[in-house]
């Protein structure tokens, strides 16, 4: 599930250049429209049994898709930027699939993300939904949503609000940095035992990473000028990304049991999941549901998450 997204990319950004289908009347609006559905289509039927369709969420759902939708209809670029607009549609067509691919999925499970009693339940439709999947799947949003957000703001700024290149760069990439770090907070802040050490890490990780928005001032006659300013987004989450799960990891070597596949877990509760370690008796402190050791036991047996 998680390599549709960078596919679905992929294809549009490389597929949707009007050297492909230049020849062709509205030939790239019609491959990019089939990408886009297609990468839609394949999430709705991986997921589908993993979501509680709610009429909220359905309508919700709808109401995203139906976005989508428009935007592919339309299809024209937000600014005129003359020799560019070819780029700057491709690049909208990525954000707004990006928005669905963030949007839907905490239509779907948010509560895992936001809300901390909730995030220990395994919910969903007739198989359930883990948080730490919730939290890669929206974190997986970015691949789509950081190249658009950087392109989109750097035409933007400088074709339609009249800054020079590099300060346009500058901003925009500043911008994604802020956008992938403060996300990626926000969807593990209640997974991470949160140590003074991993604050300041964390933020010095993130400190790090800003100097990276003075890319564009590099010396344009360095043949690699365009190769790293063009994918200083997607570098930089990639960077924040594996430093993050380093500086998060909680430290420990794998069992016996994890290298065969399966890892301890904690006894929890069947009904809430609330841990039942220490107790006396099979009966939850958090939702008051009693019942045998064996139910304990059921219910400890699929892997832990956070």
């Amino acid at each position: 599930m998680l390599a549709v997204g960078p596919l679905a990319v992929g294809f549009i950004a490389v597929m949707g250049h009007p050297t492909f289908f230049g020849a062709l009347e509205n030939g790239d609006q019609i491959f990019i429209g089939l990408v886009t559905f297609g990468a839609v289509a394949a999430t709705m039927a991986l997921w589908w049994q993993f979501v509680d369709w709610s009429v909220r969420r359905v309508l919700l759902t709808l109401l995203m898709t139906a976005m989508l939708t428009l935007h592919l209809i339309v299809y024209s670029p937000i600014w005129d930027v003359g020799c560019m607009s070819d780029f700057l549609v491709t690049n909208q067509s990525l954000g707004v699939y990006g928005l669905w691919r963030l949007a839907c999925p905490l239509i779907w499970w948010g509560v895992f993300v936001f809300v901390r009693r909730e995030q220990r339940r395994r919910i969903g439709g007739r198989r359930a939904m883990t948080a730490t999947a919730v939290r890669l799947v929206v974190g997986m949003s970015l691949i789509p949503i950081l190249p658009a957000l950087f392109f989109i703001g750097w035409v933007g700024l400088n074709d339609h609000f009249g800054l020079d290149d590099e300060l346009s760069g500058a901003i925009t990439i500043t911008t994604c940095i802020l956008v992938a770090v403060c996300l990626w907070i926000a969807i593990w802040r209640k997974a991470v035992r949160w140590t003074r050490f991993r604050i300041w890490a964390t933020a010095i990780l993130a400190a790090a990473m800003l100097p990276s928005a003075m890319s564009p001032y590099y010396s344009s006659a360095n043949d690699a000028y365009e190769t790293i300013v063009m994918n200083s987004p997607l570098l930089v989450w990639g960077m924040w990304f594996i430093g993050t799960a380093w500086l998060w990891r909680e430290p420990g070597a794998p069992d016996a049991a994890e290298s065969t596949g399966l890892v301890a877990a904690s006894p929890t509760c069947p009904s809430c999941r609330y841990s039942l370690r220490g107790l006396a008796e099979a009966k939850c402190p958090e939702c008051g549901w009693s019942g045998t050791l064996d139910a304990v036991f059921e219910a400890s047996m699929p892997v832990a998450d956070v």
